[in-house]
């Protein structure tokens, strides 16, 4: 074993991270900083398979999730006004709903039932919620991707990647900005890998605008929340 393998990460230099890297085999054309080359080596010394990812792969190749219906409204009223006070503001809290306001219990559920609406109404899955980003799965990429004509604005991501977590909270900015009329969505590449090959995702984190089942659009990279509007905004209606 080469002396720098057995050092601390920490006090490795880059070029010595990516000598060890490159010993080991293991890829770091997509580390974009430091940070993310440090990651990289910690997650191939402890796994000592990196490019095998140790986590359960939920699926092998694209399937389909089934729609979400929205549930009957009687049964959900009355399932919500069974409830305590409290287990109803935890709910909307769950929900981010303010609810400081409300009066009566009945406020509580009819602000639910309304929420379960408009996120039904927003993704086919229940998944992506109007004005914020969310992390789904390959299966219910699927779904969205081939059940609605709302744009997506996806960023292929991993846990590891220094850039990814850069985006987080560009992609939320966005999520605001454009409310009901982007999806804008999260997908783990370490997770997911079918669909990141599928892409073709070659650098991370990749933001993707897909819209009738086609990619319109792509960038490598992190970017801030005007490039990523700019990229998405021909696609909203």
């Amino acid at each position: 074993m080469n002396n720098y393998a057995s050092a601390d990460i920490e006090t490795l230099k880059v070029r010595d991270i990516k000598a060890e890297l490159k010993d080991m085999g293991v890829s770091f054309s997509d580390c974009f900083d430091r940070e993310s080359m440090v990651c990289r080596l910690r997650e191939a010394r402890d796994r000592k398979a990196p490019t095998t990812p140790s986590k359960k792969v939920s699926d092998s190749t694209p399937t389909q999730s089934p729609r979400v219906e929205l549930p009957d409204k009687e049964e959900v009223f009355s399932e919500l006004r069974s409830k305590s006070l409290k287990d109803l503001k935890l709910e909307c809290s769950r929900r981010s709903l303010r609810y400081a306001t409300f009066l009566e219990k009945e406020d509580f559920v009819k602000a639910i039932w309304k929420d379960m609406e408009e996120v039904l109404g927003f993704s086919v899955t229940g998944a992506l919620r109007p004005g914020k980003s969310s992390e789904i799965s390959g299966e219910q990429l699927d779904q969205e991707m081939t059940n609605s004509d709302t744009p997506i604005l996806l960023d292929v991501f991993a846990t590891w990647c220094g850039p990814c977590k850069l985006m987080a909270p560009e992609l939320d900015k966005v999520a605001s900005e454009f409310g009901k009329r982007v999806r804008v969505a999260k997908l783990d590449s370490d997770q997911h890998p079918a669909w990141a090959g599928r892409f073709k995702v070659a650098g991370l984190p990749t933001i993707l605008v897909i819209q009738d089942g086609e990619v319109k659009e792509r960038l490598e990279g992190a970017v801030m929340k005007d490039r990523l509007m700019e990229l998405v905004q021909p696609y909203v209606n």
